[in-house]
């Protein structure tokens, strides 16, 4: 699946970050299997939250914590979270609870107590909670620059909608998406080409000068472009981390030049 493709790339950044991190920053340093499982569960969870489509649906899968977990959070809601009741009854649960950044939290968490079990991981458990929240947080924000956006945050959507005029409209569920805001766009239109990454509403059309989504669709084909991108912007710090990066430039500068 081409979004998969997406989020996994973009969990190679944090997996060196993390991978860094840990040797930097744990005392004493991870042994290399340890930083082996940090990397992967970093790439491995990128494309959880994803697991809330209907494809799972009654399918012998790992998807069916991902469902669970998704039905249950959607019973905390307000009587004005109308597509929440709407997701329940017609079990459409994407895009919903795995999309927000207490879940999350909630998987790091759950990555934490298994490694906690582990005579061997216990120290480095705390990363291990790291890992699992980073990647899954890493596919949040990249479905958040989407014109469907995501909830982002149950607790951020409850405290926004709880103050004056708001409290009548509180949300638990409501969407958020990033878009790019032009703001000359009443000035002139030859500062138009100025644009800034914009939170907005994604069930709002926001005007012409600050439209859902830094994308101009959810299509995963559209994203496959950033793809090469993100992998490129891994492999130098990788190298960098694992020690490498002098040899390999070493021996490529007289290819280059």
């Amino acid at each position: 699946m081409p979004m998969k493709a997406t989020h996994q790339a973009a969990g190679g950044p944090l997996m060196v970050a993390v991978y860094a991190g840990a040797e930097a920053f744990a005392v004493p340093s991870p042994p290399w299997p340890v930083h082996l499982l940090l990397s992967l569960a970093v790439w491995g969870v990128t494309s959880w939250n994803d697991w809330d489509l209907d494809y799972f649906k009654d399918r012998m899968h790992p998807a069916f914590l991902a469902r669970w977990s998704a039905r249950w959070m959607y019973r905390i809601r307000t009587e004005n979270d109308v597509v929440a009741r709407h997701k329940l009854v017609v079990d459409d649960l994407h895009r919903g609870p795995t999309h927000c950044i207490e879940w999350c939290l909630l998987v790091g968490a759950v990555f934490y107590v298994l490694a906690t079990l582990s005579v061997v991981l216990a120290p480095w458990a705390w990363w291990f909670f790291i890992a699992g929240f980073a990647g899954t947080a890493s596919h949040v924000l990249l479905d958040w620059m989407t014109p469907a956006g995501v909830p982002f945050s149950m607790t951020y959507n409850y405290l926004a909608w709880s103050f004056g005029g708001r409290k009548a409209d509180r949300q638990v569920w409501r969407r958020h998406a990033a878009g790019w805001w032009i703001p000359f766009y009443e000035v002139s239109w030859w500062l138009r080409w100025i644009r800034m990454p914009w939170p907005v509403l994604a069930d709002m059309n926001a005007g012409p000068c600050c439209e859902p989504g830094l994308f101009r669709t959810d299509s995963g084909v559209e994203h496959l472009w950033i793809v090469p991108a993100l992998y490129a912007c891994s492999i130098v710090p990788m190298l960098a981390a694992v020690g490498a990066l002098g040899p390999v430039a070493a021996f490529l500068m007289p290819w280059i030049f």
